[in-house]
């Protein structure tokens, strides 16, 4: 065979199977759509959850319509793409600093939580939007429990997983006065807000950034979280960070061992865990150390239903160039997972994706979700419904919040 013929049928298997790959990937369905109905509020930090059916509730940090300025404004859209509401108040707690929404769903309804002055909230919602139950608060004076009561703590930042009885478990950061370093917590309730025990430490060493903590919950009912940490908080140094996670049982009575995914040498993590079929996970991060190819990429490790590394860390997106940050998980029912994230690479500049099968291969090449106009993007984030379906939202500039709805992938 020439070499001639050689490089032109590699070349055809290349066109062929980036076809191929471009064809697994999910493809819009509809425009993108504006989060909030109001057209000049200042909006940021949004999250989103898609119910199985394909529901979905919005809510973000700023303003909403008809004066929503002191609590977190958001917004539910019905199962074909159509709002269901105009921006609606989650919580009355006036005159509070309302900041961190997070989002998530079950079969049944939605869940928000919140940090306000120093405290975690939390608040359900029926799939049609009625308000179930009342705002109750998550933490209690944990400090007051293990420490001497003279420390103080300030708790931020909440994620939240639903759990297989109906219940929720709520996972945040508790900075204590005293120049301690972070740690994260978490606790769990029933279906009706009872609270099942107290706040459970997950963290267990004083290195632990003030990112936001992720979490999940796998198929039997474990809770997964995983966290930014540093190497030191020296003052006008620098720090490192690196990403660790710990699985506690259902009931949070019992822990693993803690395990270090990415030691802290890179200049950033921001982690997200995300679980998928089997009791197995993933968690994905940001870093400029090896194998990112330049100044940040997105990159992501594949573990067993024992909690063991399986395979290498490997890099999410298909571009070499550029800076990739903030990225985003969710798995799909099938096991496959999609991975979005920042991307500032000149030829696909905005919020992009990229779909991977349950062994971590590629099932498409990176996809462009938003382009970049003229202000910058931030803060994706995605959610699956039952049949494959997705939803993906971010931040444009500072006034404005948009989402993409998914089909279903080949």
């Amino acid at each position: 065979m020439s070499k001639q013929l050689s490089i032109s049928l590699l070349a055809l298997l290349g066109f062929a199977f980036e076809g191929a790959a471009q064809a697994a990937a999910p493809s819009t369905s509809g425009s993108p759509f504006a989060l909030s109905s109001c057209a000049n509020c200042r909006t940021r930090n949004p999250s989103v959850a898609m119910a199985p059916s394909g529901e979905v509730l919005t809510a973000w940090q700023g303003e909403g319509d008809a004066g929503i300025t002191d609590a977190i404004p958001a917004r539910f859209f019905r199962a074909d793409g159509s709002s269901a509401s105009s921006d609606f108040r989650v919580s009355d707690l006036s005159n509070r600093a309302n900041k961190n929404p997070f989002v998530a769903a079950n079969r049944s309804e939605f869940l928000v939580v919140w940090n306000s002055d120093g405290d975690i909230w939390a608040q359900r919602y029926s799939l049609a939007g009625q308000q179930l139950g009342n705002p109750h608060q998550v933490n209690v004076p944990l400090s007051r429990l293990v420490l001497p009561p003279a420390v103080a703590s300030n708790n931020i930042k909440p994620v939240a997983a639903r759990t297989k009885d109906g219940g929720y478990v709520v996972v945040w950061l508790e900075i204590r006065s005293g120049g301690s370093a972070p740690r994260v917590v978490a606790r769990k309730f029933d279906a009706l807000d009872r609270p099942l025990g107290i706040p459970t430490v997950v963290s267990v060493q004083d290195n632990t950034a003030d990112d936001r903590p992720s979490a999940c919950v796998d198929t039997v009912g474990r809770v997964v979280v995983a966290w930014s940490t540093v190497d030191r908080y020296d003052p006008f140094f620098p720090s490192r960070k690196g990403v660790q996670l710990r699985r506690v049982s259902g009931d949070l009575a019992s822990a693993e061992a803690l395990r270090v995914v990415a030691a802290p040498e890179a200049k950033e993590a921001n982690p997200v865990v995300s679980c998928g079929k089997g009791n197995t996970f993933v968690v994905a991060w940001q870093t400029d150390r090896a194998p990112s190819l330049d100044t940040s990429d997105v990159v992501a490790q594949r573990f067993t239903r024992l909690a063991r590394k399986v395979g290498p860390t490997f890099v999410l997106n298909a571009s070499a160039t550029g800076q990739q940050k903030h990225v985003a998980l969710s798995h799909e029912t099938s096991g496959a997972f999609v991975a979005v994230w920042e991307n500032d690479d000149d030829e696909s500049r905005g919020v992009v994706g990229r779909r991977f099968n349950p062994n971590g291969q590629a099932l498409s090449s990176d996809f462009l979700i938003a382009p970049e106009g003229g202000d910058a993007l931030s803060s994706p984030a995605i959610s699956h419904g039952a049949d494959g379906r997705a939803v993906v939202i971010w931040q444009e500039g500072n006034f404005d919040l948009f989402g993409q709805r998914l089909a279903p992938a080949p």
